[in-house]
C-alpha cells in the first residue's frame, strides 16, 4: 500500500505519493493544474475521504484544489464516490 493522496481524472488514476511522511502538497497542485489545463471549463471536484483520513490531511487537499482553480469542492464518504 502506497501512503499518498489518489487523484482520478475521468479515468486517469495517478497517485501522489508521501514525501518524508507527509503529503506533497507541491506534487498535488502541479497535478491539478495539469488537469485543469486539459478540462479549464471543470469548476468541480469531489474529494472521497474515508473517515480514518485526519482533519489536516484533509483541509490540505480541499486548500490545494481551490488554489489549483477548482473552487467548487464537495467532500464524499469514499465508498459512495464510484471510483
Amino acid at each position: 500500500m502506497i501512503d499518498g493522496i489518489n487523484v482520478t481524472v475521468n479515468l486517469d488514476r495517478e497517485v501522489v505519493p508521501d514525501k518524508d511522511g507527509q503529503p506533497d502538497w507541491r506534487a498535488l497542485g502541479a497535478l491539478l493544474k495539469k488537469a485543469k489545463g486539459q478540462y479549464p471549463d471543470m469548476d468541480d471536484v469531489q474529494i472521497a475521504s474515508e473517515d480514518s483520513v485526519l482533519f489536516d490531511r484533509l483541509t490540505g487537499v480541499m486548500d490545494t484544489t481551490i488554489a489549483a482553480a477548482f473552487p467548487s469542492v464537495s467532500v464524499v464518504p469514499s465508498g459512495e464516490s464510484g471510483l
